[in-house]
């Protein structure tokens, strides 16, 4: 994961139980032998405060990263506690942001406050045991102190809230998942008022930039249309949110094909299409006349599983490919978005075990 200009693993091995959370450059990590910087060893901290500590990640504050809220979970139970993290100095901050162990989490508005839903005591939890309320908190105070944000009901599964830090495009939301598959999502204002994004329970839905997205589950008449179970539509969030109900297609699923996975960088929209089950990956521009496609090369392109993921959608159109197949180990693979006609550079690769060059699938 790429956090400022280091990139970050956690890495577990015999030596490291519990594992490292550890940082070098991309220059480094091309590298046969990188040298890495560690940040956080947990079996170090295990060791001085007689816990069990897993992992449960990093939320680091944009622009800067310098802070981060790290979660640490007791033996790999779904409860967690976040506490704050100096990325500079590494080291956990005494007076820092700390939410105790609960199931629920703590994540950044801005530098001095943060979104909590968690376990704030009798009936603030769903009968799923998730958080039934989100509060906004502010660094100073005490968290009594911190103002609700939504409260969902008891019958709800979780309810939470979050800021998009997107630079030009910062925006807060609400989530009420009332059960799988079945969600509401809000725009918070800046005097805190909430505007619910008007589509079915079932849409999974998602902001990006100036773009609302939809990936349909079930099939939704809109507009004086009918589109598809499995498509993929997008709009202008502000249209969308004044009324506007026009809609472009980015995918739409055929009897041999099925939505993947979407991926968003800083110029494009890649999209990973199963295609008889075998990964398809194609790249979209957006220009005066809707989007044009080009496929991404990144391997052999046969029967497997890829997965794409943008390395910094705010700074570049680079994306993480990762292969997996029956003949070739797991590969870390480099491309580029704006250039899907150059062929993906592998970066890393696990071991082979056994000669593959006799197979075929």
């Amino acid at each position: 994961q790429k956090i400022g200009d280091y990139y970050y693993n956690f890495w577990k091995d015999k030596q490291h139980e519990r594992g490292v959370w550890r940082r070098t450059t991309l220059a480094e990590y091309r590298k046969a032998q990188p040298q890495w910087e560690t940040v956080l060893d947990l079996d170090a901290l295990n060791k001085a405060e007689g816990k069990n500590w897993v992992w449960h990640g990093a939320d680091c504050r944009k622009p800067d990263y310098t802070r981060c809220l790290i979660a640490l979970s007791r033996g790999g139970a779904d409860a967690d506690e976040t506490r704050e993290f100096d990325l500079v100095n590494k080291k956990f901050l005494a007076d820092g942001f700390y939410r105790p162990e609960a199931k629920g989490g703590l994540g950044w508005k801005d530098a001095d406050t943060v979104y909590v839903y968690t376990d704030f005591g009798d009936g603030s939890m769903t009968s799923s045991g998730y958080p039934r309320i989100a509060k906004e908190w502010k660094r100073g105070t005490p968290p009594s102190a911190a103002r609700v944000v939504y409260e969902g009901t008891n019958e709800d599964m979780y309810i939470a809230a979050y800021h998009d830090d997107t630079p030009g495009f910062e925006r807060d939301f609400v989530s009420r998942t009332i059960a799988f598959y079945n969600d509401e999502l809000y725009l918070r204002s800046v005097d805190g008022k909430l505007a619910k994004i008007d589509v079915p329970n079932s849409v999974s839905k998602g902001v990006v930039r100036e773009w609302l997205t939809l990936e349909l589950r079930e099939p939704w008449e809109v507009g004086g249309k009918t589109y598809k179970a499995g498509s993929l539509l997008v709009t202008k969030f502000d249209d969308f949110m004044a009324g506007k109900r026009v809609f472009n297609v980015l995918f739409e699923p055929t009897d041999s094909t099925s939505l993947a996975g979407v991926t968003w960088t800083k110029n494009h929209v890649v999209l990973n299409v199963f295609d008889d089950v075998k990964n398809r990956i194609s790249v979209l521009t957006h220009g005066a006349v809707g989007c044009t496609s080009q496929p991404l090369k990144f391997g052999d392109g046969g029967i497997g599983t890829t997965s794409v993921g943008a390395v910094d959608a705010d700074e570049n159109d680079l994306l993480w490919v990762t292969t997996t197949s029956y003949l070739s180990p797991t590969t870390l693979l480099l491309a580029d978005a704006a250039q899907p006609d150059a062929t993906a550079q592998p970066l890393k690769s696990m071991p082979e075990f056994f000669d593959a060059s006799r197979h075929v699938v």
